[in-house]
């Protein structure tokens, strides 16, 4: 699976116009969405990842993904991913 697919994904799921992926500072949870699920389905190296988002550092890439972890483990609907790792 690519970036490309994963962040049209989100995109469409959060309603949101893939723009958002881009602006720096931008909280909306689709951007951690994003980055969470591509470092789990992709290939996509941190390097890779930060320009889509629009970060200057491949390390904050991890930033968003523990973000993504936080909301996961504080909802009991998202415990269990319905795909299989």
């Amino acid at each position: 699976m690519d970036v490309e697919f994963v962040f049209a994904a989100v995109s469409v799921y959060f309603m949101v116009d893939a723009e958002i992926f881009k602006q720096r500072g931008d909280g909306h949870i689709a951007r951690a969405a994003a980055a969470w699920l591509s470092r789990r389905v992709t290939t996509a190296a941190l390097r890779e990842l930060s320009v889509p988002l629009g970060l200057t550092r491949p390390g904050s890439v991890s930033k968003l993904t523990r973000r993504m972890e936080r909301v996961l483990s504080r909802d009991p609907k998202t415990k269990t991913p319905p795909y299989q790792t």
